[in-house]
């Protein structure tokens, strides 16, 4: 996030005062405050949690609330505490913006695929904690028993508190009514057979709503470019000026038929872009809801895919010869941008998303041990928190001289090719000098990297850990940031091992 700065480990949140706020920070331009953590995913969330505060006090000022209660609220922003545990719930204005609150799902999830999985390494510590306190002998099966218990525990607590969180059951009166802000309430009259229904000066309309989910949701600039059709698509569907706080699950009953019926360009969405808008109408009401604009949760199912289109879609792995070709032209390649990015991807499994925004004060020495970071920049983003990471280079870029092309580099970025302009020069490369097949293309580069390590019998969280997609082994960051370090990491990496 581009209001997230470090200083000496510590992170803050610093970001321009807005126009319509300056009156209220008479003594700098600038309003900074400590996120209280050390750990950046931690930070994001922080920082999150600040921002929307932000957002709440300019719309205040745009419905033009008493000037006391604005200044209520700046102090409310300035004295914000970030809550750890569910104790801190209690007596808290906004439970589902604290730090334990969104976290929460993601916890509840990595429980449950733990579970699922019987992949006890989540609460391994704590029931050896147990057993010892206890003084207890136990074998593996009693271990994995308890182990199973303590995770069913979690899960079952965990759900206790969502559920109090859902039926506001650690909440203080409504902030703007302690506050003392006339709040008008939307409520059904009956007066001679007829209902009326109050109008609710606080309102914002779906048009509203698209502004300030642009300007303070995560998007991708390549997701940013679609939005105004996706919006064009939503008003059809929901009505133009609509009240936000107005749409019930029933609007989205005919959802899947209309955008079915829907085109661009004289011609009917792709599977693809369908499910890109079932996506972001999941993650747009799912930000409203969550800044309790909304009442409802919206949740639509995602499209399904027949196995047969599955299978024509999906890519292919590099035979092992195919790997070597891209390995042997490497290294006889002058261009010194495709040479190392291609054996970074080799050799250390990047995206090459990844590589093009590498900076020379990315390669650092970690417990003795040289290694590549991942950074959060705001010239080129990260696709996603996982991707926030500090690997050890794999010992096959040091022997081939990878340290010494970057001690050459002034400071600044290792590579001057960006994304868009390397994939197309990799795709010519790759029907020229390695395969014609359209379904391998240089970034299954990256998955040939990961299923060697699966093949290999490695641990699926240092396999996540590596590439940066947990994700997809169903495990969170925070599950393992504490417990995997560089020197096991590298044992990992030297699992790559090609015969070329």
């Amino acid at each position: 996030m581009k209001y997230i700065i470090k200083r000496k480990k510590n992170y803050y949140f610093k970001i321009r005062i807005p126009k319509v706020l300056n009156s209220y920070f008479k003594i700098s331009s600038y309003f900074v405050k400590s996120l209280e953590t050390v750990n950046a995913v931690n930070a994001e969330k922080n920082a999150k949690i600040l921002l929307n505060k932000i957002n709440y006090i300019k719309q205040s000022i745009k419905m033009n609330v008493d000037k006391n209660k604005i200044l209520a609220l700046v102090e409310d922003l300035t004295n914000t505490i970030f809550t750890e545990t569910e104790h801190d719930l209690y007596n808290v204005d906004k439970v589902e913006d604290t730090v334990f609150a969104l976290t929460l799902e993601d916890k509840l999830t990595s429980y449950k695929n733990a579970y699922s999985e019987q992949n006890y390494t989540i609460v391994e510590n704590e029931a050896i904690s147990i057993l010892k306190s206890l003084g207890i002998k136990y074998n593996e099966n009693d271990f994995n028993t308890i182990c199973k218990q303590l995770l069913e525990n979690h899960i079952q607590n965990l759900k206790i508190i969502f559920n109090k969180i859902e039926n506001k059951e650690y909440y203080e009166p409504n902030i703007a009514e302690k506050l003392g802000f006339n709040v008008i309430k939307k409520e059904q009259v009956i007066i001679e057979e007829e209902v009326v229904v109050e109008e609710d000066l606080n309102s914002v309309t779906l048009e509203e709503a698209y502004i300030i989910f642009i300007e303070n949701a995560e998007i991708g600039d390549a997701m940013l470019k679609s939005y105004p059709k996706y919006f064009s698509f939503l008003i059809k569907l929901l009505g133009e000026n609509r009240d936000i706080s107005t749409i019930k699950k029933t609007d989205f009953i005919n959802f899947k038929n209309k955008l079915n019926k829907e085109k661009h360009y004289n011609e009917l969405l792709e599977v693809s872009t369908k499910k890109r808008y079932v996506q972001f109408t999941n993650k747009f009401f799912k930000h409203f809801y969550g800044n309790d604009l909304i009442k409802i949760s919206v949740q639509i199912e995602q499209y399904k895919e027949k196995l047969k289109d599955k299978i024509v879609k999906k890519k292919e792995n590099y035979s092992i010869e195919e790997l070597g070709k891209w390995y042997k032209w490497a290294l006889n390649i002058d261009d010194l941008n495709l040479k190392w990015i291609t054996l970074l991807a080799i050799f250390n499994g990047f995206g090459t998303s990844e590589m093009t925004r590498l900076e020379k004060h990315n390669v650092i020495k970690v417990e003795g041990v040289w290694c590549v970071q991942v950074a959060f920049t705001e010239i080129k983003k990260t696709k996603n928190l996982n991707r926030i990471r500090i690997i050890p280079l794999n010992l096959n870029l040091i022997k081939l001289g990878f340290l010494e092309y970057v001690d050459s580099l002034n400071n600044g970025f290792i590579f001057t090719i960006n994304n868009k302009q390397f994939s197309r020069k990799m795709t010519d490369i790759n029907r020229k000098f390695v395969t014609t097949n359209p379904k391998r293309t240089f970034h299954r580069i990256r998955a040939n990297f990961i299923n060697t390590l699966v093949q290999s019998g490695e641990r699926a969280e240092y396999v996540a850990a590596v590439v940066g997609q947990s994700q997809e082994f169903k495990i969170t960051l925070e599950d393992y940031s504490d417990k995997i370090n560089v020197k096991i990491l590298s044992k990992t990496l030297k699992k790559i091992n090609y015969k070329f």
